[in-house]
């Protein structure tokens, strides 16, 4: 290693064999005749804290699963993380209880897990061993085929011994509900949060788990997949914001010293590619420009979806006026650094639904895209923008298969709070600006200008009439769900935006936009 923290790294590596030897990871046996060895190499990773700083240099041994083979060395390789939708939900509800939740992480989690199959691995360098001697493996080493989903079932059972019930809506979500209060877990492959009324029930169940698992206490969660959160107990306010990965990702893309604009969308821009617009510079990192914004636009910023959205369609064949727009996301990111979404306490918990549709906004399809917007606590907790599978004849057709994608969102979170022993006994209020649709909807009967839409979106008819929702009409200036469906005048945006809680915080004080 010729870096100079080269020491730091080559101790990090002694600290991971050291690990494997603890946890017998391997056995050093002769290799049998006929079986394929697979290779290793080492991935090193900085961590860092909430404020960027570097807090553990870490290097981890991954098998080159790449050279399994099916039904031989592995069979199943599924597994599930908990959805961005769920963190959002989960601390919407922590703000709205007033929860402590508490942050672990599991050190080396995959080599908890027993493996199956018979696996073999070229030795690692470190280790003297004599010709024909390689690795029989024992646990689920990083980067093979199966080590996820071992993983995850090696402490979904620790989970349920310890009384957790794992909810159907998102399998990484555990609930436990007894006389102490409900307890809840969420959980991101090696990363834990616990939710519960009170720090010694956290730490109840952290000692549990520590019992099983190498578990490093992370203290009050401050710094989760990036995001970066800011408590105002005393307001019952929570804050979720992505400045320093924001921060990060536009020096990485050459744009520290840009001009922040106030819009990352310009209206009635085409962004059709045809050979009259010259192609991108293979050299310049399109995709993983696209790919970073869309973690951003997936997790805290629902105020770049439209833009992000756009320029997804073009990944296959960019050109410089797609790399130019997302530059100019990078700019508005830089000038809104410290927004994000805020939820607050209020004296119930109630889940507000937008549904919107940009009708034949795709130029090239005429297909419309579907909005959603789902509030809960005054804050976002699901928002998407979905192409619409068939072209809409009208705008009420368009807005009315909008709503039938909202309901599914509703009745997902509905279903997620119900698990989480949580009730919503009232109707969601489902805001919708088109009259005709609302029509549409509340028909139960044969409708004339529609008899051609599919079956499946009249569901939402069925729910209207059992009175789990509730379709009201809103102004179009007062539908949230319009800033993710197309662009917006910048006066119009930042009003919407706001409306919606995505704010910006100065610190621990949440402040609207535009006002910092």
């Amino acid at each position: 290693m010729r870096s100079p923290e080269s020491d730091k790294w080559k101790e990090a590596s002694r600290a991971e064999i050291r690990a494997h030897v603890r946890n017998h990871t391997w056995d050093l046996v002769y290799r049998p005749p006929g079986v394929r060895v697979i290779g290793h190499k080492w991935v090193f990773a900085l961590k860092r804290d909430e404020h960027g700083n570097i807090i553990r240099y870490k290097a981890c041994l991954v098998a080159l699963g790449c050279f399994q083979t099916y039904g031989v060395d592995y069979t199943s390789t599924y597994s599930p993380v908990a959805s961005l939708n769920t963190v959002r939900i989960f601390l919407a509800v922590r703000c709205q209880h007033g929860y402590v939740v508490k942050q672990y992480d599991v050190e080396t989690a995959f080599l908890n897990g027993d493996l199956e199959e018979e696996v073999y691995m070229v030795p690692p360098e470190g280790i003297n061993v004599r010709d024909g001697i390689v690795c029989r493996l024992r646990r689920s080493l990083y980067g093979l085929k199966q080590a996820a989903a071992v993983w995850h079932k090696t402490i979904r059972s620790v989970f349920i011994a310890l009384g957790f019930k794992k909810c159907k809506s998102d399998p990484c979500l555990f609930v436990r509900v007894g006389q102490n209060g409900h307890v809840y877990i969420v959980l991101y492959v090696d990363d834990l949060l616990i939710g519960c009324g009170a720090e010694e029930e956290a730490s109840s169940i952290a000692e549990a788990l520590g019992a099983r698992f190498q578990l490093k206490s992370l203290g009050d969660a401050r710094f989760i997949l990036g995001m970066e959160l800011h408590y105002n107990t005393q307001k019952g306010e929570l804050f979720v914001g992505q400045a320093q990965y924001i921060s990060r990702m536009i020096a990485r893309f050459g744009q520290a010293d840009a001009h922040p604009v106030r819009n990352p969308n310009v209206i009635g821009q085409d962004l059709r590619a045809s050979d009259e617009h010259p192609k991108l510079d293979a050299k310049k990192p399109y995709r993983e420009l696209v790919g970073t914004l869309l973690y951003v636009a997936n997790a805290t910023r629902p105020d770049i979806c439209v833009a992000v959205g756009i320029l997804s369609q073009h990944l296959e064949d960019p050109r410089e006026m797609h790399w130019k727009e997302a530059v100019r996301v990078l700019r508005y990111l830089k000038g809104t650094l410290s927004t994000g979404v805020k939820y607050c306490r209020g004296t119930q918990l109630r889940l507000l639904a937008f549904s919107d549709a940009n009708w034949g906004s795709d130029l090239s399809t005429f297909r419309s895209t579907s909005g959603v917007l789902l509030q809960l606590c005054g804050g976002p907790i699901v928002f998407k923008a979905k192409k619409q599978a068939t072209v809409a004849l009208s705008s009420a057709e368009a807005e009315y298969m909008a709503l039938a994608v909202t309901v599914q969102e509703v009745f997902w979170v509905r279903q997620l709070l119900k698990e989480m022993a949580i009730g919503i006994g009232c109707a969601t209020d489902i805001f919708i600006d088109n009259k005709a649709a609302i029509s549409m909807a509340s028909n139960s009967g044969y409708t004339p200008r529609a008899p051609h839409i599919d079956l499946r979106v009249h569901f939402v008819r069925d729910h209207i009439e059992n009175g789990a929702i509730k379709v009201q009409h809103v102004r179009s200036a007062q539908q949230l769900a319009d800033y993710i469906t197309k662009p917006l005048p910048t006066p119009q945006f930042v009003l919407l935006v706001t409306a919606s809680g995505v704010v910006r915080c100065n610190g621990h004080e949440v402040q609207v936009e535009g006002e910092c």
